[in-house]
């Protein structure tokens, strides 16, 4: 593949994003400068996955019960 052939606002850049302040953004931290973004497009949108009690909850769950293999 040549890429000189791409153009070049047709070639995807990797960017380093950082939890944000609210559970269901991120920060970019490109060039040292913040710029706040909300996930809309993963499973996570609502911010569940920071949510102390949703995981304390899923922590207490796993030791009551533990981690199973369900074969059907």
């Amino acid at each position: 593949m040549n890429l000189k052939k791409i153009p070049s606002n047709r070639i995807r850049k990797l960017r380093t994003l950082s939890l944000g302040k609210e559970e269901y953004t991120f920060c970019d931290l490109k060039h040292g400068s913040s710029i706040e973004l909300i996930d809309l497009c993963s499973n996570d949108y609502f911010g569940l996955s920071r949510d102390i009690d949703i995981i304390n909850a899923a922590y207490n769950l796993t030791l009551k019960e533990g981690l199973r293999i369900r074969k059907f």
